[in-house]
């Protein structure tokens, strides 16, 4: 008897009807940054750490997102253009296009 009680415990922690209303992983998509008439948007972007983000580029000419430390360097050359970097570590990203330095960003990584 004592086994079988046992055995029932271990077998409800296994799979039941408990596991199936537990809620599933959310993944972790990707977020936009948009280049439009010389500017970043949204600023500030926030994200989770392992989630990358995408810059695409709407203007008629080149620019850049790059991090003021060094995280990423990114060239966006074209209009319709686009570049991901994928933040590994927590914390704040301060960047700029380095062609127009009045472009600024920040990606808040938590």
């Amino acid at each position: 008897m004592i086994l079988l009680a046992v055995a029932a415990i271990a077998g409800g922690a296994c799979g039941g009807e408990d596991d199936a209303a537990a809620p599933a992983a959310t993944p972790r998509t990707g977020a936009d940054v948009t280049i439009d008439t010389f500017r970043f948007d949204p600023d500030p972007l926030t994200v989770e750490r392992g989630q990358a983000v995408t810059w695409t580029n709407n203007d008629a000419i080149t620019h850049t997102a790059t991090d003021a430390d060094g995280a990423f360097d990114l060239t966006l050359a074209d209009k319709g253009a686009t570049a991901t970097h994928t933040f590994s570590e927590a914390g704040t990203f301060a960047y700029t296009c380095t062609r127009h330095p009045g472009m600024a960003g920040t990606v808040i990584v938590r």
